[in-house]
């Protein structure tokens, strides 16, 4: 299927420099001016339909999901624009806390390579705008920031719900990292209830345990204490991390789990 569901057209120059005069967002246009402004860009949409279908479909679907994810709910889930801030340092480790989030998936060095080059993509096809500055009021250090109009997320949703993508796996793995960064750390059964266990993560735990990472706390219950956090890192949260990275940069929906 594909990118738009309206009959293709060519977007004349014109009506295109009063798209880019009005902004991605449109702030305080009225109704009337939002509906053109709608119009307009899904005319771009239409012309450009292969080209955006063509880019999509060269990034691993669940990183476009989470692109739009985060574009969308760093807005506070608006449905008329669209915004994504991307730090502009990168990080390499599995055991840093900013990670085990959704959020913090994006410095990651390659999922934040792929999310920049489809961002840089849609700025160049004229459907977002970018700037550099500032990540947050007083902030020391900067951020690149990319914008675009509900309709063009809705063509990206589209586009996601016709491959069937989805992060729910993903998510699992985050939730398991996060309770794995927690001390003590909770009992298997905890996990389990979470709906977030395993034999995998239960292999994890029994061979730090069997080598003195970790140990039982009996006063606490079934809970673990970390004896060791290095080789805790190396051993448990390194393996995890690097399953999430590999979950979100699949590039074959049937591998999917």
């Amino acid at each position: 299927m594909g990118i738009g569901r309206w009959s293709r057209v060519e977007l004349p120059d014109q009506d295109a420099h009063v798209l880019r005069q009005l902004g991605v967002g449109w702030p305080g246009l009225s109704e009337y001016g939002l509906r053109i402004g709608r119009e307009l860009t899904n005319s771009l949409i239409e012309s450009k339909a292969d080209t955006i279908e063509e880019m999509l479909s060269s990034v691993p679907p669940r990183v476009v999901a989470l692109f739009h994810q985060e574009a969308q709910l760093a807005n506070g889930g608006s449905k008329d624009l669209y915004s994504l801030r991307i730090p502009e340092e990168e990080r390499h480790g599995a055991a840093l806390s900013p990670l085990s989030s959704f959020f913090g998936l994006l410095t990651h060095s390659i999922v934040r390579s792929l999310v920049v080059g489809l961002e840089n993509q849609l700025v160049e096809l004229e459907l977002a705008t970018t700037h550099v500055g500032p990540a947050y009021r007083g902030a020391k250090w900067n951020a690149t920031f990319f914008e675009f109009a509900g309709v063009v997320g809705q063509s990206i949703k589209r586009w996601l719900d016709d491959k069937e993508t989805s992060l729910e796996p993903v998510e699992r793995l985050l939730k398991q990292l996060e309770l794995l960064r927690k001390s003590p750390i909770p009992s298997l059964q905890e996990f389990d209830f979470k709906g977030i266990g395993g034999e995998v993560l239960g292999t994890l735990l029994n061979t730090a345990m069997s080598r003195g990472i970790i140990s039982k706390m009996v006063d606490q219950g079934p809970a673990f204490l970390i004896l060791d956090q290095n080789l805790y890192d190396q051993l448990v949260l390194t393996p995890v991390f690097k399953k999430v990275v590999d979950d979100i940069l699949l590039d074959k929906l049937s591998s999917m789990v």
